[in-house]
């Protein structure tokens, strides 16, 4: 099968309807969390159910092999999260398509869909770490390759979630007669967060393929860093899926907060700050990083809300419960999704 054909078979098997979860959450304002203890798997267990408890709608795993900074497999993570929450979502922000076979990719996602009864969402990106590229010996080509690699990626997956045997042969990536013997629980397919802010091709890729957007300030993260930054890229989004005769409501929008340190007071946000290792304190003052009162969040989140996002990520420093808390209990029932004109 070509390529071409491929990509036919893949849309032959998504439906016209938005994923149930993608549709409600353009009604509603979602938290998740990601990060948090890594010390050991109880007191991991523990900090997502605590978090699933406050009304958290997801905890996301990252993607770093090599760096135990941020902690275990995604996969191993997610798969011990799946037997032991009963609501909350499972993604990932994000998997590199690098840094495993497609076929391997899709068998996984699969069977983490199966074992928290299709709760997974499947967060991938392009891979911004050159320097874990080199410790793999992978090699760390340009952005247009990676977004071609990215892309190839995607579209084994939707044929190989639908059941359909896959014979693939792209630029980067080539199957030979794969079918998965176990297929997600979610139909047509797991739902697919691309993240990046590219104007030119992240974001109509996203349009093309996703469900789920997914922006931060930090330039990996999709450069948004101020609010003009997203409404911009969310309007080149909407602008995209117009082209496609595909409703803007069809993609959810997300953003992720890499450094999320609240506290109730403005000395003690301070205080908070400065019992930071000093190599982090400074990472964290930047623009969108949760590091504010619960007042102060509240109106730089209203605005993201105003502009389009619907679902925030924020990270946890190791197990600090009190930022889940405070804006579960504080910060997200003042948000207000603004009324339609």
């Amino acid at each position: 099968m070509s390529r071409d054909q491929t990509r036919m078979t893949a849309d032959r098997g998504t439906p016209a309807e938005v994923h149930p979860w993608i549709k409600a959450g353009q009604d509603e304002i979602r938290f998740g969390v990601f990060g948090g203890p890594f010390s050991d798997w109880p007191s991991l267990r523990t900090f997502v159910a605590e978090a699933e408890a406050l009304w958290a709608d997801s905890y996301w795993a990252f993607d770093h092999p090599l760096n135990s900074y941020n902690g275990p497999d995604w996969a191993t993570t997610l798969a011990v999260l799946a037997v032991s929450t009963e609501r909350i979502r499972l993604g990932t922000l994000v998997v590199c398509p690098y840094f495993r076979n497609a076929v391997v990719l899709a068998r996984q996602a699969a069977d983490i869909d199966r074992l928290s009864d299709g709760r997974l969402v499947l967060g991938l990106g392009l891979g911004d770490g050159e320097d874990e590229f080199a410790q793999m010996h992978i090699q760390f080509p340009p952005v247009a390759v990676r977004l071609a690699y990215l892309r190839e990626t995607v579209e084994v997956l939707l044929v190989l979630w639908s059941g359909e045997p896959c014979t693939y042969e792209g630029h980067h990536i080539q199957v030979r007669d794969a079918k998965l013997s176990a297929l997600p629980v979610q139909r047509p397919h797991i739902p697919l967060l691309i993240a990046g802010g590219g104007e030119q091709g992240t974001l109509p890729m996203v349009a093309e393929l996703g469900d789920m957007a997914n922006l931060g300030a930090y330039k990996a993260a999709g450069g948004a860093a101020t609010i003009d930054d997203v409404r911009r890229k969310l309007a080149v989004l909407d602008e995209r899926c117009g082209e496609l005769d595909k409703s803007p409501d069809s993609i959810l929008r997300s953003h992720v907060a890499l450094r999320s340190l609240p506290a109730p007071t403005r000395r003690a946000v301070e205080d908070k700050v400065a019992a930071l290792p000093s190599d982090l304190r400074e990472q964290y003052r930047i623009a969108f990083g949760l590091m504010a009162t619960p007042e102060e969040a509240v109106a730089i989140y209203q605005e993201l809300v105003d502009a389009g996002m619907r679902t925030f990520i924020l990270r946890i420093w190791e197990d600090d419960r009190e930022t889940v808390i405070l804006f579960a209990e504080r910060g997200l029932p003042r948000l207000r999704i603004p009324s339609a004109a």
